[in-house]
């Protein structure tokens, strides 16, 4: 049928943000700089070393993806297991105070 088959939900994405007919399949997304490719990372993420290639990416204290996710769809834990709060963060860890 030609539909498109996606869907991009609570995430970032470093891509110019979306404002075709399509944009209702971009849900709650944060739109990075997509010309700031070697910096983006270092806004949002504990290590981006481009140049031993090294990378956390857990959230830094300053990213916006902290609390910006949508509880009723995000998944229960993060990918350590660590339980999401009523307010979880975008993205594949949920951010933990130092």
């Amino acid at each position: 049928t030609g539909e498109e088959a996606f869907l991009f939900e609570d995430c970032i994405l470093r891509t110019p943000e979306v404002t075709t007919v399509a944009k209702d399949k971009f849900v709650r997304v944060l739109f990075e700089n997509a010309t700031d490719t070697t910096q983006a990372g270092k806004k949002h993420f504990l290590t981006i070393d481009t140049n031993l290639f090294r990378y956390d990416f857990s959230l830094s204290q300053s990213s916006k993806a902290i609390d910006a996710a949508h509880a009723a769809t995000s998944l229960p834990t993060d990918r350590n297991g660590r339980e999401r709060d009523d307010k979880p963060d975008v993205g594949a860890y949920e951010y933990v105070k130092p």
